[in-house]
């Protein structure tokens, strides 16, 4: 609306084509508007109208953003993660998993155990000045806002590489030597170059002679030749795929490729408590860290895990083994079922969506401004819930994977649950509201 616009005089042009004012933006001079009643009204006429007067300066239609759902992180769904995550306990003894990267920033989604190191600048304070290594931790095992193959997962941050996202053998190799020294169960290394070191395969063949399972990114070149540490003998070497089961033309290919995972807009941690999205063999890498940390919590055994993945990865590009994929794609519920001699997946083309229940606080009900309110939910499906979602204010607040499905928000918002089941179909509530007295 046009500068000086009183309320009087909007309330009466926006009645004239049969709309109300939902909101007014005082210091933009902004109306947001919306049918008085459902109406035949073509919007092309209400914009004529009002365009018209020479109280309105310009018209338009609301257009749709959507937040990063969990329906966005396609990657989970698709390698079959929802199925595998009734089957383990979250809240004991979670697999220490080392993260050889550009350090890890502090995000309320990462649980970060204490220690770690920094070989770029010689202490004991391994934080993300690239954010690089922040998102490969919320891959590998983030909980909260988004959620990694193995929520909860204990995340060691080694830092290896500086603010331009480099390193070097010496600190690569001193890093696998500190997560072996260290306790460490996996080691992610979501890095690569094609320099050949004798002491950085010597490190690597100590921790996997060691029970460490070594995963690392074949590397983004689209090249033919080795690139390292992913090369090493014994290292899960893991190229990226998109959301149609392709192999990313990035990634490189040869004789020492082991699997292959999602690479391509995958959701995740960002530094400064954000969230973002990476795309490469790095987060491919990650998705098999977060597998194999899922499936030592079953197996409790290091040394078949890569044999159990690449057995029942799915092919997508040849029959067996290939230089694009490996063994195939990573199919975790499929590794699961095999470990465990039983079918977790009872209908794979199930299209049923859940149904979703808010079963407090109820309608109707006002708060004090700021109170934390607590958000009570349930679910049902046919095949089994996988996770819910509370979504505040149009952005995603929280997500939980295990029952009960209760979250904590501050009135006033508005807000919807969306539930899932393991095979991703979603359904979400109608629209609620915290009001405030």
């Amino acid at each position: 609306m046009n500068a000086n616009t009183t309320f009087a005089e909007r309330a009466n042009l926006l009645r004239r084509v049969g709309v109300r004012e939902l909101d007014y933006i005082g210091a933009l001079k902004i109306s947001i508007v919306a049918p008085i009643a459902p109406t035949n009204t073509r919007n092309s006429y209400v914009k004529k109208i009002l365009l018209e007067s020479a109280l309105c300066s310009y018209v338009e239609e609301d257009t749709e953003f959507e937040a990063q759902e969990l329906r966005d992180q396609w990657g989970l769904f698709r390698i079959g993660t929802p199925f595998v995550w009734p089957l383990v306990d979250f809240s004991k003894n979670p697999m220490l998993v080392a993260v050889l990267d550009s350090g890890v920033s502090q995000h309320p989604d990462i649980t970060l155990v204490p220690g770690g190191y920094d070989f770029i600048d010689e202490d004991d304070t391994p934080d993300d000045e690239n954010g690089h290594g922040t998102r490969m931790a919320g891959v590998i095992g983030g909980s909260g806002g988004m959620v990694g193959v193995a929520p909860r997962t204990a995340i060691f941050p080694v830092r290896v590489l500086n603010k331009d996202g480099r390193g070097s053998t010496s600190s690569v190799t001193r890093g696998i030597a500190y997560a072996i020294e260290h306790g460490a169960q996996i080691i992610n290394m979501s890095l690569a170059g094609k320099g050949y070191s004798q002491a950085m395969e010597e490190a690597v063949s100590l921790a996997i002679a060691r029970g460490v399972i070594v995963v690392a990114a074949a590397g983004n070149a689209s090249d033919t030749l080795p690139w390292y540490p992913a090369a090493y003998q014994g290292v899960i070497a893991v190229t990226a795929t998109d959301k149609n089961d392709r192999v990313a033309g990035f990634s490189n290919t040869g004789s020492w490729i082991s699997l292959a995972a999602p690479g391509v807009q995958i959701y995740t941690t960002g530094i400064e408590s954000e969230y973002t999205q990476s795309t490469g063999t790095s987060p491919a890498a990650a998705f098999v860290s977060g597998a194999t940390a899922l499936l030592l919590q079953m197996t409790k055994d290091p040394y078949g895990i890569g044999d159990l993945l690449e057995n029942t990865a799915k092919d997508i590009e040849t029959n067996g083994w290939d230089s694009s994929a490996g063994w195939g794609r990573v199919d975790i519920a499929a590794a699961a079922e095999q470990y465990l001699n039983t079918s977790l997946r009872p209908d794979r083309r199930d299209r049923t969506r859940p149904q979703v229940f808010i079963m407090k606080p109820e309608r109707n009900s006002v708060f004090a401004p700021g109170e934390k309110v607590i958000i009570e939910t349930s679910s049902r499906d046919n095949v089994g819930i996988a996770a819910m979602e509370l979504i505040v204010n149009n952005a995603v607040y929280a997500i939980d994977i295990e029952p009960p499905y209760i979250f904590v928000a501050e009135a006033p918002m508005r807000f919807r649950v969306r539930a899932y089941d393991a095979t991703g179909n979603n359904k979400a509530s109608s629209l609620r509201y915290l009001r405030v007295r």
